[in-house]
């Protein structure tokens, strides 16, 4: 549910380059703008989205890079999660991609797209034998396409443990 909080004598905001606060003077009636009211669990929960991201970014959780591993929080396992992004363009069957340098234990996510400008797809995806997934075996990560994208370029974001 988003919540459309608008400044008043009852509710006040205040952003600086790094925060955002804020204020709700204690039983006032709070609304959203279409007038309707407004639960303070639903004020609860805007509040702790706001922070979350704030939180995120702070820590990085938000960045990708192509040049650098970024650790992005702790794993089940209490092992430090760490995010990067791997470029190149796709071919028809497998693609191998080196991994070993990066010493991975668990991959616990892979995400990204394929494409060029205003025609994006997101990779691990079938449809109608047209597909695009990923794999990790060995230190190797694998890229599968149909033909109909080899050559296009592509973004993957690994997600990862180490040893």
């Amino acid at each position: 549910m988003a919540v459309n909080l608008i400044p008043s004598n009852d509710i006040t905001i205040t952003q600086t380059d790094n925060d955002i606060t804020l204020n709700v003077r204690k039983d006032s009636s709070v609304s959203t703008s279409s007038t309707k009211p407004v639960e303070n669990q639903a004020i609860t929960n805007y509040v702790d989205t706001e922070i979350t991201n704030t939180r995120n970014y702070a820590l990085g959780l938000n960045e990708y890079s192509t040049t650098n591993e970024i650790r992005i929080g702790t794993w089940i396992d209490n092992k430090p999660l760490y995010r990067k992004v791997f470029t190149g363009n796709l071919v028809d069957g497998d693609l191998t991609i080196d991994m070993s340098s990066y010493n991975m234990s668990v991959v616990v996510n892979t995400y990204g797209r394929c494409g060029t400008i205003g025609n994006y797809r997101p990779l691990n995806f079938y449809l109608s034998g047209y597909y695009i997934s990923t794999r990790y075996s060995g230190g190797t990560m694998y890229i599968a396409a149909s033909s109909a994208y080899a050559g296009e370029p592509f973004e993957l974001v690994v997600e990862y443990t180490k040893n």
